[in-house]
């Protein structure tokens, strides 16, 4: 085992605990979200909508959002590694990696959120953004009324004239 200057036996045995216990959230947080990508693709299938590259795009940006999340954890729970040996606690607290299980159980959580939502709900969302883009276009037809009607009796005249 590769000697590091002040660190004992025990906080070598502190270290591989919590990267085990890191590697585990990390897992679990994947899991999560491979079982959240299958449901929404069969709640997308039971709804009509084909799968489309846009919606696989997302699922990669949540996937860089979790884990730039999850090690930034990591980097807490590093920082945080030799205060907690130092400390006299208990031996759980020095092990467990306690930002990283925090932040992984959040991640799942809202994964096992985004499963448990109902197709209904997600086509209700959609249709609500579509429903605001076409009171929009109302509006800027109404914004653009005069140009519109200036438009028509060109068009009217010009017909009357051939």
């Amino acid at each position: 085992m590769i000697e590091i200057i002040g660190l004992d036996e025990i906080a070598y045995k502190i270290i591989i605990a919590k990267l085990f216990m890191v590697c585990g959230a990390w897992i679990c947080v994947l899991v999560a979200m491979l079982i959240d990508l299958y449901f929404g693709i069969q709640k997308s299938k039971s709804i009509g909508e084909h799968t489309t590259s846009e919606g696989f795009r997302r699922s990669i940006q949540k996937f860089a959002f979790y884990y730039s999340m999850m090690f930034f954890a990591l980097i807490f729970d590093t920082l945080f590694l030799p205060v907690s040996i130092s400390l006299n606690i208990s031996f759980i607290l020095k092990v467990a990696p306690l930002f990283s299980i925090l932040c992984a159980a959040g991640l799942v959580l809202t994964e096992a959120k985004s499963v448990r939502e109902k197709a209904d709900q997600k086509l209700r969302r959609k249709t609500d953004k579509s429903r605001q883009e076409v009171i929009n276009g109302l509006f800027d037809l109404i914004d653009k009324k005069d140009s519109i009607i200036e438009l028509i009796n060109t068009a009217k005249k010009e017909e009357e004239n051939d």
